[in-house]
């Protein structure tokens, strides 16, 4: 049986800024890792991963540093760019968003027929990180209490 790699939720913490206890939380963690492995190809997501440790040994743990290197060597990287928006994306909106057409001609060898945008898990939607980011219960998947209605909102929103 295959496990899933450490490196996945280290990479997934410094994209989302969440913990890694916060993202296993979620129970959707090997989920979204085999869903990019399914969906991008394994030695696709395994490159990712390594450039993501490449990232954290010239950060050697300052947090600023990782940033500027994950801009620099994920994030604006024609191969992993796209990957790390995907995981993005699959984190707080509980959706994998199909890669071009072009990024599978050059870094995804087979995988393309097997890549469309879907939602991977039914729980997705109500586990999505956007629901803690906002501070809301997701819409039509979680009562927001008795009585909610009559208090009002905790967060002061200013332009």
């Amino acid at each position: 049986m295959h496990t899933m790699d450490p490196t996945f939720l280290r990479l997934s913490s410094a994209l989302t800024g969440f913990t890694e206890s916060d993202l296993t939380g979620t129970g959707l963690a090997e989920a979204y890792h085999w869903v990019m492995v399914d969906r991008a190809g394994g030695e696709a997501v395994g490159r990712l991963l390594g450039r993501f440790g490449t990232a954290e040994q010239t950060a050697e743990a300052d947090p600023e540093l990782l940033h500027a290197e994950l801009d620099r060597q994920v994030m604006g990287d024609p191969e992993h760019g796209p990957l790390a928006r995907n995981l993005v994306r699959l984190w707080y909106v509980g959706i994998w968003q199909a890669l071009p057409d072009a990024w599978h001609e050059q870094y995804g060898s087979d995988r393309r027929s097997a890549d469309a945008t879907f939602v991977p898990a039914p729980d997705s939607y109500a586990r999505s990180l956007i629901w803690r980011t906002a501070g809301a219960p997701p819409r039509g998947a979680q009562a927001p209490g008795f009585g909610s209605w009559a208090r009002a909102p905790q967060h002061e929103w200013s332009a």
